[in-house]
């Protein structure tokens, strides 16, 4: 079965931006359309980033428009592998859920996320967004391998 609608989750790190590459590839390759979906959470407290790193806390959005610029560095990452039809989505919601309600609304038939990201290690090794999306997602679900880039 052909691919009509992508959707990909980025916080703008580079296991990210691996991710959005993957799934415009996918894009590309089925002519389907891409959504590039950010999420961001206006009412973070401290309290909330006590357990995370502070390489993880940088990438906690809670301004829209930075989720929106966050969002369109995708679609350019998206644009330059060669996918043609991409539209952006600043979600206000936590990563799993912003994901789950774009792939359910776009009924989207793959949603595309990487192997690490905003995963602590008290995380299982796939990520906390991998494993919730993958508990939820309402379609196929694609984790690339982005290990490697793991410190980058």
């Amino acid at each position: 079965m052909s691919q009509r609608t992508v959707v990909v989750g980025t916080d703008g790190s580079r296991t990210a931006e691996e991710a959005v590459r993957h799934a415009a590839r996918i894009a590309a390759e089925h002519d389907a359309k891409l959504v590039v979906v950010t999420a961001y959470e206006r009412h973070r407290t401290q309290e909330d980033g006590i357990d995370r790193t502070p390489g993880e806390l940088r990438w906690l959005l809670t301004d829209p428009a930075q989720a929106e610029g966050r969002a369109e560095a995708g679609r350019d990452i998206a644009l330059a592998e060669g996918a043609t039809r991409v539209a952006v989505r600043a979600v206000e919601a936590k990563p799993v859920a912003a994901l789950v309600e774009v792939a359910r609304s776009e009924q989207a038939d793959v949603l595309v996320v990487g192997s690490r990201g905003l995963a602590s290690p008290a995380h299982v090794v796939r990520g906390s967004v991998a494993s919730g999306v993958l508990d939820k997602a309402p379609c196929r679900v694609v984790v690339v391998d982005t290990d490697h880039l793991a410190g980058r």
